[in-house]
């Protein structure tokens, strides 16, 4: 038996048990039309390997995958065009503007693979100086 205070669960374990529990529910362990279950990242209930396939339609062909995501930036008073100008020379970085709203910048990056997209917004784009905080928006349909 456990020792001490039972803790109470957290949203994130509460969504996984519920997961779990309606892939127990299912008899065949397949998907409502009776295909195989596709785990998309992200996504919060498994999908029949049937909509995975019609939610592709556009992709680029298999071996020509590009990772592709989006870069939202703050910074520092009066550094928007330095950090912008920056950003353009980085390769990688497709497009930067300057936008209104919570984020003073949006990025858009392109990479052969997720390694080289983190390391890409991790090594370059962060490392530059008078940017304070940043978000990165991974595009799934890419």
């Amino acid at each position: 038996p456990r020792r001490g205070r039972r803790r109470a669960p957290c949203a994130g374990r509460l969504a996984n048990r519920r997961r779990r529990r309606s892939l127990r529910e299912t008899p065949t362990g397949r998907g409502a039309e009776g295909g195989p279950l596709n785990f998309d990242s992200g996504a919060r209930n498994p999908r029949p390997a049937a909509a995975a396939q019609a939610s592709l339609k556009g992709a680029p062909p298999r071996g020509i995958f590009v990772h592709k995501g989006y870069v939202l930036l703050n910074c520092d008073l009066g550094a928007e065009e330095y950090i912008v100008e920056e950003l353009r020379r980085i390769p990688g970085v497709k497009e930067a503007h300057l936008t209104f709203g919570a984020y003073d910048i949006l990025a858009e990056v392109h990479a052969d693979d997720g390694d080289g997209f983190e390391r890409i917004v991790s090594t370059r784009v962060r490392k530059i100086s008078r940017v304070v905080s940043t978000m990165t928006l991974g595009v799934a349909d890419a």
